[in-house]
């Protein structure tokens, strides 16, 4: 049986030419998107019309709808402020901010229990903790990941970040994967703040 997906919404963001993310909520009532444009905007998917359109300081770099949380994204935006835009029953919303002193954004991943989050741009990475109150999921920071191992390969080279990616552990330990375009990859045991495997790579031809 072959899988068919047809068009159903035409969502015209603001931002048309310059959208860099998009992310659907959990139960699939919103769709997010933003851009370079900086400009926040939030769809129903049950008529497609735009419910919640914020100004937000800086370009959008990245969306994630908390997992366990059915009705709160997480906006990142370039200069580093994180944005919480929670959706309350009866269509109000809240937001609650906090930025990042010296940090811009272009990467942001959070664990599957919407514990930890992972922010970065080039060489630097940081992990916050979120709130026990999910109602309002405040981002506390945790730390900051060390850089990239160097090797001979790339020991002159500029550490730019390619990606974040959480993944579970047979043993329950929480584990950050960071990738980097000419430093490999390493895998970090986050509540011991400790690289767990460094992946070198060879440099580009």
């Amino acid at each position: 049986m072959t899988l068919q997906f047809r068009g159903k919404y035409h969502l015209s963001h603001a931002d048309e030419n310059a959208v860099t993310c998009v992310a659907f909520s959990v139960n699939g009532d919103y769709l997010a998107s933003g851009g370079l444009g900086q400009k926040l905007q939030i769809f129903s998917l049950a008529d497609g019309q735009l419910h919640y359109s914020i100004i937000t300081p800086s370009p959008i770099k990245s969306l994630i709808w908390l997992p366990a949380v059915k009705q709160v994204l997480v906006c990142a935006c370039h200069s580093g402020i994180l944005m919480n835009v929670i959706i309350r029953p009866g269509d109000t919303m809240e937001l609650n901010c906090i930025r990042a002193k010296h940090h811009t954004v272009d990467f942001m991943a959070i664990d599957a229990s919407a514990v930890y989050l992972a922010t970065g741009c080039g060489a630097d990475v940081r992990i916050w903790k979120g709130g026990k109150h999910h109602h309002k999921h405040d981002w506390k920071g945790h730390g900051t990941l060390g850089i990239p191992r160097k090797s001979a390969d790339n020991s002159n080279a500029e550490i730019v970040l390619t990606g974040l990616h959480w993944r579970s552990s047979n043993a329950g330990d929480v584990r950050l994967i960071t990738t980097y375009r000419y430093h490999g990859i390493q895998l970090w045991d986050i509540e011991k703040m400790s690289v767990v495997l460094s992946i070198n790579m060879p440099s580009p031809m």
